[in-house]
């Protein structure tokens, strides 16, 4: 067992104190639109989610069991629905505050110049 904890020791040592890598990755744009939808989320959409869920595994971060999740019926589905969307919304009203004030900043150093 003390073998064992060594090997792993050494291992994790090796792979926790790598030195940055000497280029960073420069991802490129897709060259066509992905067809992702990002509009609300259905409730059929979170129906087929809850339906996939396995019972008897752990609870995730939330702390809740899949159980709750599966057999909580249309309260369930109607409560989840509510939370997502408008968890999309508050992501959605930040996105745009964000390119709002990206642009409002770009047009005062425009006028600087």
């Amino acid at each position: 067992m003390e073998d064992q904890l060594q090997r792993w020791k050494m291992h994790f040592d090796f792979v926790l104190t790598r030195p940055p890598p000497s280029q960073l990755p420069d991802p490129r744009p897709a060259d066509v639109p992905l067809n992702i939808n990002t509009g609300p989320i259905s409730r059929g959409e979170i129906r087929t989610a809850l339906t996939q869920l396995k019972n008897a595994k752990a609870p995730e971060v939330d702390n809740i069991p899949p159980e709750a999740l599966n057999d909580g019926g249309l309260c369930t589905l109607e409560a989840v629905h509510r939370v997502l969307n408008c968890v999309g919304k508050i992501r959605d009203s930040r996105r745009l505050e964000k390119r709002s004030s990206s642009k409002a900043g770009q047009k005062s150093r425009k006028r600087q110049r």
